[in-house]
């Protein structure tokens, strides 16, 4: 059975993890500026339960004509980070003038299993996320999706302090347990979705801090959003849309930081290795 590192041990693994992740984003700004728009672009997780002002309902309306777009985007999206920030490995560096072509490459080779994977991912954030929305209903009525909208502080006070200890938590975990499965798919190349997702769960188990860090800072960038102003919910979704990117970056450095826990030949059994941590 797999146990989790010590404590020493992996405090040790975070700071490698996040002085690759810091060394991605500094090295491909490009991402950090893609999941900030997405981001700011995004209604959320779930959407704002408070109904937002008629300025927020112009641009949902705006949103629903391009929602064939959005959709692709949503899915590629993620890929296409992963992607372009994995160039920047420190141990196999791309030069930045190719890093977009080999990012574009790797997402179009990983399309399939990334697409399933991706919806994983939002079926692991839907069930938890479904149990907020029935939480919501109890905890905030009659505020909750109230229509006219109740646009008052302590209304919105509400909002987000339920988005930040219940829907936040439950969001996290779900992303936690499958932090390595897009880095898994779109930078090693497995095809088999059920088994990344597999390691992806070891991988939680042995190092759980680092895991939950990523998938805290994940479902920050999908489930933080506060503000009725079209103005003030873009800013705050873009700060917190930063959180995602490096939640990405980290994710990636994890995948190359637990090489000796990965299979080799086998991927249903773990490799019994102790953790890399060293450089």
């Amino acid at each position: 059975m797999l146990t989790t590192v010590g404590d020493g041990m992996e405090i040790a693994l975070l700071g490698r993890v996040m002085r690759d992740a810091w060394h991605q984003c500094r090295r491909r700004p490009l991402a950090v500026l893609l999941g900030v728009l997405l981001a700011s672009g995004s209604p959320g997780f779930p959407p704002h339960m408070i109904q937002g002002s008629e300025e927020l309902h112009g641009w949902a309306n705006l949103l629903w004509l391009a929602l064939p777009a959005v959709i692709v985007l949503g899915y590629l999206a993620p890929l296409l980070m992963v992607a372009y920030l994995g160039t920047a490995n420190p141990s196999r560096p791309c030069p930045a003038g190719g890093a977009i072509r080999a990012a574009v490459r790797m997402t179009r080779r990983a399309l399939r299993p990334g697409i399933g994977a991706v919806i994983l991912m939002w079926v692991f954030v839907a069930i938890p996320g479904t149990i907020a929305i029935w939480v919501g209903e109890v905890v905030l009525w009659p505020s909750f999706m109230s229509d006219p909208p109740d646009l008052s502080d302590m209304a919105q006070r509400q909002e987000l302090l339920f988005r930040l200890t219940v829907v936040w938590p439950l969001t996290a975990i779900g992303l936690a347990v499958l932090a390595l499965l897009l880095p898994r798919i779109v930078l090693d190349g497995a095809r088999n979705t059920e088994r990344a997702a597999n390691l992806s769960g070891r991988i939680a188990r042995r190092a759980p801090l680092v895991c939950l860090l990523i998938g805290l800072l994940g479902a920050a960038g999908a489930v933080i959003r506060a503000g009725t102003s079209f103005a003030t919910a873009s800013a705050v979704a873009a700060v917190v849309g930063l959180g995602a990117v490096l939640a990405a970056a980290m994710a990636n450095a994890l995948l190359w930081h637990t090489r000796p826990w990965q299979p080799i030949d086998n991927e249903a059994e773990a490799d019994p290795r102790p953790p890399l941590v060293s450089g």
